[in-house]
């Protein structure tokens, strides 16, 4: 099969700079105050955003995508064309990915990982539903096998209080934090320190106001966390189908995951202070430049 347009979805995230240029006009009209520089802002808004619109449609008509048994190929370009050919000995792993905006709108967001690190390590395809499932096919062909992780009654508790991990959380958000230094040149750890330090001067002085407060505070953080974990991990399952490993789960935001086992690289087990209180490890798997996602292939007792 060749010659399949993208989703139009994939347009969205060349209109998302559109909106960002969006901003200084209106910065403008913020500063100045009147209504002149607000007709002024708008009508350049609405230029950028036309403009962004029709960069957008020329480059989702001048992409295209194929598949055959083994291999996908895409070519885009509108002056420079180039292909891309990813054939399954290239792929060590795939998610297909459904957030409810594309589920609303019949999309998925395919997103291929290579067993190599030369660029790209990845690449992410907006399809149809059906062009989604059939590329998975190509590259990753599974057949439908009964679950071999499937949690229930305590083990789904145990699974969604193991994958609402906070600590994680707050490791990639230091992790996120050190690469804004890096590139910006900032000390945002300092920053973030100087505000934490503030607040908790503020919550003292109003004790035991102020700790009701925080108390408040992270009983509401847990609350989020755990809910999240919840809706991401709903339905959860996870098969083995020849050399491939599929997990399936989700409710707002359902995720597909095929990661072949020949590529697998690494096999990582959680042992957290609430993973030993629950006897209950997490295992995550990396293959290639895949790095096991946000939500563990399974969950298995001590001992085991």
């Amino acid at each position: 099969v060749s010659g399949r347009r993208f989703h139009i979805i994939f347009t969205l995230r060349y209109l998302r700079y559109g909106l960002l240029l969006c901003l200084v006009p209106m910065l403008r009209a913020l500063i100045e105050f009147d209504l002149d520089s607000l007709w002024l802002a708008l009508t350049q808004d609405a230029a950028i955003l036309l403009f962004s619109a029709a960069v957008a449609l020329a480059l989702w008509h001048a992409t295209s995508f194929g598949w055959e048994a083994e291999a996908v190929c895409v070519e885009q370009g509108i002056f420079l064309r180039s292909r891309h050919v990813f054939t399954r000995q290239s792929v060590a792993a795939l998610a297909v990915e459904r957030p409810l905006y594309c589920r609303l709108l019949g999309a998925s967001r395919v997103t291929l990982y290579f067993h190599t690190n030369a660029a790209p390590r990845r690449y992410t395809l907006y399809l149809r539903k059906k062009d989604a499932a059939a590329v998975a096919d190509a590259l990753l062909p599974v057949q439908a096998e009964g679950a071999v992780f499937e949690p229930t009654g305590f083990e789904r508790l145990t699974f969604v209080m193991l994958s609402a991990n906070i600590l994680t959380s707050s490791l990639f958000a230091l992790w996120g934090l050190r690469q804004l230094d890096e590139l910006l040149g900032m000390d945002f750890q300092q920053l973030a320190l100087d505000t934490l330090r503030e607040a908790a001067l503020f919550a003292a002085r109003f004790l035991p106001m102020g700790l009701a407060f925080l108390v408040t505070l992270g009983f509401a953080v847990m609350s989020f966390t755990f809910l999240y974990a919840l809706l991401r991990t709903a339905g959860f399952q996870v098969c083995r189908s020849g050399g491939v490993i599929v997990s399936r789960g989700g409710f707002l935001t359902r995720v597909e995951r095929r990661v072949l086992v020949s590529r697998v690289s690494a096999c990582d087990v959680c042992v957290s202070p609430a993973a030993r209180l629950l006897r209950r490890y997490p295992v995550y798997l990396s293959a290639g430049s895949f790095r096991g996602g946000d939500v563990p292939v399974m969950v298995y007792k001590k001992g085991n």
